[in-house]
């Protein structure tokens, strides 16, 4: 018997392709009126300069097993049913949800980061979020 399909929903994490590799991501907004979320990444400390605005250690999810740091200059709005047709395509996998104290930790950091593109935090801002 298969699966139903994927619906998108805050709190979920799901590998994205990003630079080299995937990366984690983290969904941080239900669909708007618009059917559209917003989408955090989260990437490993490097010993170079990070944006400190959100570090997530180790363990605060199960993916994330060195401390890292949500990417604030990647985050996006992104179509849900895009979004949807990857996971259940396959193609972006999901994983364990993150908290919901770690998305409004994330969502808090949206206008903070001095990194954030405009169009996102106005989206946040327009739907409520962070």
């Amino acid at each position: 018997m298969n699966a139903p399909p994927y619906t998108v929903k805050r709190c979920d994490a799901l590998l994205v392709p990003s630079g080299p590799g995937l990366h984690l991501h983290v969904v941080v907004s239900d669909p708007c009126q618009a059917k559209q979320v917003a989408l955090l990444c989260i990437s490993t400390i490097r010993p170079s300069k990070y944006d400190q605005t959100c570090v997530v250690k180790a363990g605060e999810h199960p993916f994330v097993t060195a401390d890292s740091y949500v990417v604030y200059r990647n985050a996006r709005v992104t179509d849900a049913a895009h979004l949807e047709h990857c996971v259940n395509k396959g193609d972006w996998p999901l994983r364990t949800p993150a908290s919901l104290p770690l998305v409004q930790r994330m969502c808090a950091g949206i206008a903070a980061s001095k990194f954030t593109p405009r169009y996102v935090i106005d989206y946040c801002w327009a739907n409520n979020i962070g």
